[in-house]
């Protein structure tokens, strides 16, 4: 677990983007013992080490996120000898010491990470045609 403490992520997206920085970043570490969306019962959880130790990510955005991820613990440590919930606070008014303390009572241990997320932006295309070519402006 101590590895997780040296990990910054970069600004991102969404919590897929989070896995994936993270799961390089194991990688890169431990190697082939790093695997992405491992089986546990009928769900996945993000990621797996050695099949022994399981990690779910979540950006604490909002509580029913946070919510999400307690029940998500709540199955997972039937499957893994450790969960690790990984939480990246992103500053929204979540209570998030509170759902450390559940996490912990679940049987979780628990990363929080600072960092940032760029929201999605629709894309605004707007594309003008004439008879002899096409001209779009983003």
């Amino acid at each position: 677990m101590d590895i997780l403490f040296d990990f910054e992520p970069e600004t991102v997206r969404d919590e897929e983007d989070l896995e994936k920085q993270l799961y390089q970043y194991l990688k890169a570490r431990l190697g082939s013992r790093v695997t992405r969306q491992y089986p546990a019962g009928d769900q996945k959880i993000d990621i797996a080490v050695d099949g022994r130790v399981g990690i779910e990510i979540k950006i604490a955005e909002s509580r029913s996120k946070l919510q999400r991820l307690a029940g998500q613990v709540l199955d997972y440590v039937e499957y893994f000898d450790e969960v690790i919930a990984v939480i990246l606070d992103v500053g929204a008014n979540v209570d998030i010491d509170n759902y450390i303390k559940k996490l912990r009572q679940l049987g979780a241990e628990v990363v929080v990470l600072e960092g940032d997320i760029k929201r999605k932006g629709r894309s605004r295309e707007i594309i003008i045609k004439d008879a002899r070519r096409k001209i779009i402006i983003r």
